[in-house]
């Protein structure tokens, strides 16, 4: 029996990846939908207060400065951030060590909220790699036959002594569209003349 060397032109499952995620060329791309689900404008609020849960919580620690952030859509409070700052010695700039207190909270809140925004705007993704690499298989209408599927396995048996090969064959097949089966069928009766 002879071993076969594809160079039939069907692709490796590397190859089938990274045609799954070639977002920008393909417009049709299911990643797209997403896409549009969180494309738009959302009216927040963000209100910083002093944290004074945390300074009465640290109130043996001087020089504590302490944020806190809510981060509201309409009524929901939907993140809640802190931050604080000690300002002693070493921290020359006072206007500076407020300011990143501050900022800390506002980022606390944001990342805090962004499972929480996804939920009410009813953007949670619902895509996986799996449905990107699905969107990417053959058409029902032009996949492979059973009697091509049959047939071409039968050469692989045939055909491929070396038994990686003959199994990464195998585990193609189900994925090939009709023209795909008919040139890797092709490939393999000139191949074992």
């Amino acid at each position: 029996m002879k071993t076969f060397h594809s160079k039939s032109g069907l692709l490796s499952p590397y190859q089938m990846a990274e045609k799954a995620f070639d977002v920008r060329n393909n417009k049709k791309h299911p990643v797209h939908e997403e896409i549009k689900k969180v494309i738009g404008s959302f009216n927040l609020q963000i209100t910083i207060s002093e944290d004074f849960e945390t300074l009465s919580l640290f109130k043996n620690l001087n020089g504590l400065i302490a944020f806190k952030c809510e981060l509201k859509r309409g009524t929901d409070i939907i993140g809640i951030g802190r931050g604080a700052s000690v300002l002693s010695r070493s921290s020359r700039y006072l206007e500076k060590s407020v300011h990143i207190a501050a900022n800390s909270s506002l980022i606390d809140a944001v990342v805090r909220a962004t499972k929480v925004l996804d939920l009410l705007t009813g953007t949670e993704s619902t895509v996986t790699n799996n449905a990107v690499m699905d969107a990417y298989k053959p058409d029902e209408d032009d996949s492979i036959t059973p009697r091509q599927q049959s047939y071409l396995l039968e050469l692989i048996d045939k055909n491929i002594s070396d038994e990686d090969e003959r199994s990464q064959w195998e585990s193609r097949v189900g994925g090939l569209s009709r023209d795909e089966a008919s040139d890797a069928i092709q490939a393999l009766l000139v191949n074992a003349q």
